[in-house]
């Protein structure tokens, strides 16, 4: 095993226990005070942004792991990164102004102030996957492929980015008198909720979710089940919408259109995209069959 993975997995192993155990454990019972970052000289530095950073360089990793299994060279994986996290980082950011306008119409400025929150994973989806799609065009190479490399290291970026929830108490549910509820501060709270104060941390209920697809979606790759073109994005694109369809239903910060839930309706629109892609990868890999046959 290389030295740096070694390395990297003896951290993991001795920091996340220390910090589920003196951490996590005790913010969510509300026995200490959850800080969004900490100073570093003359600048503050958020957590919300390093999970962020965190979560673009681990899905990095991934893709370029895996990469040569979808046979694409790994400097396209490099190529193409910059492409997704500008236009990924400018979807998330656009899809939460476009459905909380009303708290950027009295001074549109605050639009660019994004390290105090305010991005939305589906707008950050639609992003990257425009960049993908760029980059494959631009580059004359298949996107499915692309696309799949990319769902690949998505989930992983997902479930470690979304600790940047914890951080800020925000992405948070219903009040519940269930163990693992989270405290939430009172300034954190909605006006109707003051004086509740264990609610369903529904950022985790996500992050675990994306660890599993994750490790599903590595399966059927190194088993060899879905490796048709397009299959592991189609995959991606309707497991993860069918599980954030029932958590968006618990959360208090959700985006309204009249009296549906904007994320539940585009939660529909993506796994609708994803039966797309798998129906065409099937019978993309059907021709292939009876074309070698004949």
């Amino acid at each position: 095993m290389n030295p740096v993975r070694i390395v990297i997995i003896a951290a993991l192993v001795i920091f996340l226990p220390v910090f589920i155990v003196f951490y996590v454990i005790p913010a969510f019972g509300g026995e200490i005070d959850l800080l969004p970052g900490f100073q570093a000289g003359p600048v503050y530095i958020r957590f919300y942004g390093l999970l962020m950073a965190a979560a673009v360089l681990v899905g990095f990793f991934v893709a370029s792991r895996y990469a040569p299994r979808f046979g694409i060279e790994k400097k396209h994986i490099e190529g193409a990164l910059l492409w997704i996290a500008v236009l990924g980082f400018i979807g998330a950011r656009l899809y939460y102004v476009i459905f909380s306008w009303a708290e950027f119409q009295n001074d549109p400025l605050d639009i660019l102030i994004v390290w105090k929150g305010g991005l939305s994973i589906y707008g950050g989806i639609i992003g990257a996957a425009a960049g993908i799609i760029m980059y494959a065009i631009r580059s004359r190479m298949p996107v499915l492929p692309f696309l799949d490399v990319f769902a690949l290291g998505l989930p992983l970026a997902q479930s470690i980015g979304r600790w940047g929830n914890f951080f800020n108490q925000e992405a948070f549910g219903a009040p519940t008198t269930l163990p693992w509820g989270i405290y939430i501060e009172p300034q954190f709270r909605p006006f109707e909720y003051l004086f509740a104060q264990s609610f369903h941390p529904a950022f985790l209920y996500e992050s675990v979710l994306n660890l599993f697809i994750f490790f599903l979606l590595v399966y059927l790759v190194r088993t060899g089940i879905s490796m048709s073109a397009g299959r592991l994005a189609g995959t991606y694109l309707i497991l993860y919408p069918i599980g954030r369809y029932f958590i968006e239903s618990l959360r208090l910060d959700s985006f309204f259109i009249n009296s549906f839930r904007v994320d539940q309706i585009t939660s529909l629109v993506m796994m609708l995209a994803g039966a797309i892609i798998l129906f065409i990868s099937y019978h993309a890999q059907k021709s292939k069959q009876i074309a070698q046959i004949n």
